[in-house]
């Protein structure tokens, strides 16, 4: 008998899997709380993407859209370490680069938009840190990406 409940549990465990089974990739990295963008390489060959986090005042925070057009991609994750410790992948024509970046501790709120947002002259912002009056976020800090010389 409980080798017979045994095989029935093993059999409708493994063997029926179907399309609707299966994880998908947004589902896994919504999992492991993973944040993934994709942007343009740059085609100047002399700058690669880099990542920091910047103190902004908020009534100068003003967006439009991304300005840099290729046919190729840079991929830029960030995942989250702790409250204030965020691990960041960035992959490029010239390989992988990896590291770890801070926020500020007193933040009350964050956001990691969808669509990197032209900032200023070589900086896509990705996400803001800030004050949340129980409407919005004030920006404090933005998390950008950067064009920065290899």
């Amino acid at each position: 008998m409980r080798l017979s409940l045994l095989v029935i549990f093993v059999i409708s465990l493994f063997g029926c899997k179907t399309s609707q089974d299966l994880i998908s990739d947004s589902d896994l990295l919504e999992i492991l709380n993973i944040k993934v963008w994709k942007v343009p390489l740059p085609s100047d060959n002399t700058k690669q993407w880099g990542i920091k986090v910047i103190d902004v005042k908020p009534e100068k925070i003003k967006y439009s859209s991304f300005d840099i057009i290729s046919k190729n991609e840079s991929l830029i994750s960030l995942k989250r370490q702790s409250k204030t410790e965020f691990e960041f992948v960035l992959k490029q024509n010239k390989g992988l680069g990896r590291g770890t970046i801070s926020i500020q501790e007193n933040y009350q709120a964050m956001t990691l938009f969808d669509e990197p947002k032209h900032y200023e002259k070589n900086l896509y912002a990705i996400g803001e840190i800030g004050i949340w009056d129980g409407y919005t976020i004030t920006p404090t800090q933005l998390i950008v990406l950067r064009l920065i010389d290899k």
